[in-house]
């Protein structure tokens, strides 16, 4: 929250909203591609029949396979690294 009231403060925009969101800063912390890396089936597509018909969904894997890109990275790998941890012990339980 405390970043996303920053970024508002400092006057910074969005590419889609009025304000930043929290959840849209989880993403932008969250993705490897700020860190130099591209990866694969982080978000693969899943397609399952229901009721006579085909849904397909893109549930987050958190296993997913990291490469080094070719474009150069805008966070160190170690800052990048930190904030993942950082973001795991912060994590609160998801309850269904």
């Amino acid at each position: 929250t405390s970043i996303a009231d920053e970024l508002d403060r400092l006057g910074y925009k969005p590419q889609y909203q009025d304000s930043w969101s929290v959840n849209t800063i989880r993403y932008l912390i969250r993705n490897p591609i700020y860190a130099g890396y591209v990866s694969w089936e982080r978000r693969p597509q899943i397609k399952s029949m229901q009721n006579g018909s085909i849904t397909k969904s893109r549930p987050r894997n958190n296993d997913y396979m990291k490469y080094k890109g070719l474009h150069p990275a805008i966070v160190d790998e170690t800052t990048w690294e930190r904030a993942q941890a950082m973001l795991t012990s912060n994590a609160s339980p998801k309850f269904n």
